[in-house]
């Protein structure tokens, strides 16, 4: 079993492991230190067999673990000798500490992401979950609630190198779209032909082969527009410009009387949803 426990306070050394998952860099295990830190591990946990005071043993050896645990390996080897600390039996049950270390030195072996790691999937769950994040400087920050399932969310995303994949998606679902522009275009060439048309008296008699060509050149203009309309109204708003674009759209149109307004209405609520992050 490994002498670090649960219950044991985490040392410096330890949280800069941790902290090198949040971002901070760590110095690469020179590869005479990380030999230094092992003899003594190795030199710590043959003496608790022999030890006279055992306790006094077992803190020593957990402080040469934490002391081997706070380099980040630079080889296979080395990253093996962490694993045969962490899981020294197999009845070990490594604290979580011991675990992120592990992971910080694969990751720093190892910089592409895992091939089990989901970021599409990760991404709903961390929203249904109540993450968020903000953008600064170009750069996004994970805003993570407090509570179980958010922490063990930005454990794997950290320990599995996922964080720039997940990135990806949020930046090309708030990037703005290339066809937005297109669609606003045709939706105000559609009004601008209604409009113009509607706008002219004819007085033409009902019945009439005249007021017939009418009638089918409103339908005409009013389909256009509302095919214009939909499609403006379906697509997610890029920015908070757009989305307000949107929402006088909306009211313009009258998509309140449409019959598939509880749709657009759930886009709406779902851009104001995501543009608040």
């Amino acid at each position: 079993m490994n002498a670090i426990t649960t219950e044991r306070p985490k040392t410096n050394s330890m949280r800069s492991v941790l902290d090198s998952l949040e971002g901070a860099s760590l110095p690469q295990a020179m590869r005479g230190e990380f030999a230094s830190a092992i003899d003594n591990y190795r030199s710590r946990r043959a003496a608790v067999a022999t030890a006279s005071d055992e306790q006094a043993a077992i803190d020593l050896l957990v402080a040469a673990e934490r002391r081997a645990l706070s380099f980040q390996a630079s080889s296979i080897s080395e990253l093996r000798a962490i694993a045969e600390i962490i899981w020294s039996d197999e009845d070990s049950l490594p604290p979580s500490e011991m675990v992120t270390a592990f992971f910080a030195s694969l990751c720093n072996l190892d910089k592409n992401p895992s091939p089990t790691f989901d970021p599409v999937r990760w991404l709903t769950n961390y929203e249904a979950g109540g993450g968020g994040w903000i953008e600064l400087d170009d750069e996004i920050h994970f805003l993570s609630a407090d509570t179980d399932a958010s922490r063990l969310a930005m454990w794997e995303l950290k320990t599995r190198n996922g964080a720039e994949q997940v990135k990806a998606i949020i930046r090309n679902r708030t990037a703005p779209d290339a066809s937005w522009g297109q669609l606003v275009s045709n939706y105000e060439t559609a009004k601008a032909r209604l409009d113009e048309y509607q706008s002219v008296e004819r007085n033409l008699e009902m019945g009439t082969p005249e007021n017939a060509a009418h009638e089918a050149k409103i339908d005409e203009l009013a389909d256009a527009h509302f095919d214009a309309a939909l499609a403006l109204l379906s697509t997610p708003a890029p920015d908070a410009k757009a989305y307000a674009y949107k929402m006088q759209a909306y009211h313009d149109a009258e998509a309140f009387q449409w019959t598939r307004n509880h749709e657009v209405t759930e886009g709406l609520v779902s851009d104001a949803k995501r543009l608040m992050h």
